[in-house]
């Protein structure tokens, strides 16, 4: 169907098992003959030669059709790829926009990142929104130069925005635990939480999290274990893997250096079978080589 698609002609599975009972090159990928591939040298050669015949503004129609079938059957991946490489910007950031919170939620901040990083600066402030994601991968992955620049630009834009200065505040957060400030990641968390809305449960976790991380490193557990709670409920309920998960392992060293160790083990599992719901979702594992040696001890 995607052949007929791109083509506008009929006819597309009888060539593609013809080439493939020819050994044109082709692989078949499932039983069903639905998908197939090329070699890659071969794909890289009928690429060139549609270059060379049409010139490389031809291809881009090509990604858009190609895009837009991705799209209308669900290969979101696929059709985000496909409008970055047809440089449809305004294509791109809606697709991306719509798949973002739940890839954050997964922890899939490296894909997001490949994303954002092809799309100009410009033309992705066009979206205070999906901007403020980019922000939130880019604490991951950018320079703090270039947080530095996107958290001004977002604090501009976020005058009239109660919302989003809560998200900046947390951002603020972060960028001070990458610096090593302990006070302003605690003070920057603290008015995130009272700008946010009572409704936004995903932000508000992290924000959580946040706060817990920092009681604990304070060596504050009473107050940490009060916060990391808070942390995986909202994050339960708002389907957020990677904070549910990482906030039931902060709990589990809490509990552990409490010196229940049994209890520690059950709740860094629990925090195990949370995280395997995305491959994306890094949780403090090492808590559990603790646990299991003090357990066997």
């Amino acid at each position: 169907p995607l052949c007929d698609y791109l083509t506008g002609r009929k006819g597309g599975q009888e060539m593609l098992e013809r080439l493939e009972q020819s050994n044109l090159f082709l692989f078949r990928l499932d039983e069903s003959r639905q998908w197939y591939r090329y070699h890659h040298l071969f794909a890289d050669l009928l690429r060139h030669q549609l270059e060379a015949k049409s010139g490389a503004k031809e291809k881009t129609p090509l990604h858009q059709r190609a895009s837009q079938w991705y799209e209308d059957n669900e290969f979101n991946d696929d059709a985000i790829h496909h409008a970055l490489v047809a440089r449809d910007w305004e294509r791109a950031m809606r697709l991306i926009y719509s798949v973002s919170e739940a890839r954050i939620k997964r922890g899939e901040w490296s894909t997001l990142f490949n994303w954002f990083r092809l799309i100009p600066d410009e033309i992705l402030r066009s979206n205070p929104r999906l901007y403020s994601h980019y922000a939130s991968v880019l604490m991951s992955f950018g320079p703090s130069e270039s947080v530095e620049i996107a958290l001004g630009y977002l604090e501009r834009t976020a005058r009239d925005d109660t919302a989003l200065q809560g998200e900046v505040a947390f951002f603020r957060s972060i960028l001070a635990f990458r610096k090593g400030d302990d006070t302003e990641r605690l003070k920057s968390a603290e008015k995130a939480l009272k700008l946010l809305p009572a409704d936004n449960l995903g932000m508000r976790a992290r924000v959580s999290l946040t706060l817990g991380a920092v009681k604990f490193d304070m060596g504050q557990l009473r107050e940490a274990s009060a916060a990391l709670a808070e942390a995986y409920e909202m994050a339960r309920l708002a389907g957020d893997y990677w904070v549910s998960a990482s906030a039931l392992a902060y709990l589990s060293g809490i509990v552990w250096l409490r010196g229940e160790f049994r209890r520690a083990t059950e709740l860094m599992q629990q925090a195990i079978e949370l995280a395997g719901h995305s491959p994306a979702a890094a949780i403090p594992t090492s808590w559990l080589g603790l646990v299991k040696y003090e357990q066997n001890d």
